[in-house]
């Protein structure tokens, strides 16, 4: 999106238009209902965007952590290596540059290309502080498990963090904190909200964009060849991981909601028990009929016939509104 004449991309415009609509049960709800006590209520359908909605990229991070560390990753040693180019040159870089020579290469790619000229790649090979960088400080044990899904999960991080964020409605502002830039000699940047949502947009990825890539030992042609050859898993052959842990790391989209609202969907509030789901709608006839019944549904003023009546109060605390993300499909 550009701040002069909308969006740049298609899935922009259709990743925005479905995050203005998540967590609305105006677009299609859950019905979850406990057995015990015959209390119910509604979870809206979420959007499930990828680096846009705060909330379901995050539930996509855990579930994807929690995939790759029962499916993937071995109970062995792992160590993370982070590669950095200057801000400079961060344009659409391709991925085949991760190579053992990065900064020479990168460079020498860019200068083929007529990205950069002879003498801009001869400065930066000459500064004393490249922008380049390789860190490689941070380990997983063998037996950390959860340091495992906490390194796959910082992979799938979302671009922003909402706690470094303010916006001022006022002004239109954006407001985004960090640590202090040593050339800018700043913690912070301001920013008009058009400029902020471009900037935003910039990182989500096309349609079926591969973002992550598994080489090696965790190539999928590797791990074909061995569940072609009746190898099991390598959690469970090295004796890691009982059955039951497995059970327990399979992502569903109700222990999701719970990590990230801190809220049980499937806890009744009234009597703590288990409480299931019994329909999903998505039917604009019925959702208008059932958010009507239950004083939800805000009316919009009729054509030619005045303001309709005023907007319902909000729900009682007994039929609360969380957000539904069934798993996603990360395999």
């Amino acid at each position: 999106m550009r701040a002069s004449d909308g969006f740049r991309r298609r899935v922009e415009e259709n990743v925005v238009g479905r995050f203005l609509e998540c967590g609305d049960p105006q677009y299609g709800f859950a019905r979850i209902y406990c057995d015990q006590c015959r209390h119910g209520f509604i979870l809206a359908f979420s959007c499930k965007a990828r680096y846009f909605c705060p909330s379901c990229h995050q539930k996509r991070v855990l579930a994807y952590g929690e995939w790759v560390e029962a499916n993937v990753l071995a109970p062995v040693p792992h160590r993370q290596y982070v590669f950095t180019v200057p801000r400079l040159l961060r344009s659409p870089i391709p991925r085949k540059l991760l190579e053992s020579s990065f900064r020479k290469a990168v460079l020498d790619l860019l200068r083929g290309e007529g990205l950069v000229s002879d003498l801009v790649a001869e400065r930066m090979l000459a500064w004393r502080h490249t922008g380049f960088s390789v860190h490689n400080s941070v380990r997983v044990h063998a037996r950390d498990a959860a340091g495992r899904r906490r390194l796959v999960q910082y992979m799938l991080r979302a671009p922003i963090s909402l706690e470094k964020m303010s916006y001022k409605p006022v002004s239109g502002i954006v407001i985004y904190r960090s640590r202090m830039h040593k050339t800018l000699k700043r913690n912070f940047q301001i920013m008009s909200g058009a400029d902020w949502l471009v900037q935003l947009c910039s990182h989500i990825p096309d349609r079926f964009e591969q973002l992550v890539r598994y080489a090696g030992w965790y190539s999928n042609r590797s791990r074909g060849k061995r569940r072609h050859a009746g190898a099991k898993p390598a959690e469970i052959a090295l004796g890691e991981v009982d059955e039951r842990e497995a059970l327990r790391v399979r992502s569903t989209w109700a222990r999701l909601i719970h990590k990230v609202y801190e809220v049980d969907p499937l806890e009744c509030p009234k009597c703590k028990g288990p409480m299931r789901v019994i329909a999903l709608i998505d039917d604009k006839a019925v959702i208008r009929k059932i958010l009507t019944h239950l004083g939800l549904w805000a009316l919009q003023t009729a054509a030619g016939k005045g303001p309709g009546p005023p907007a319902p109060d909000p729900p009682e605390a007994s039929a609360p509104i969380l957000t539904y993300h069934p798993v996603p499909d990360i395999a």
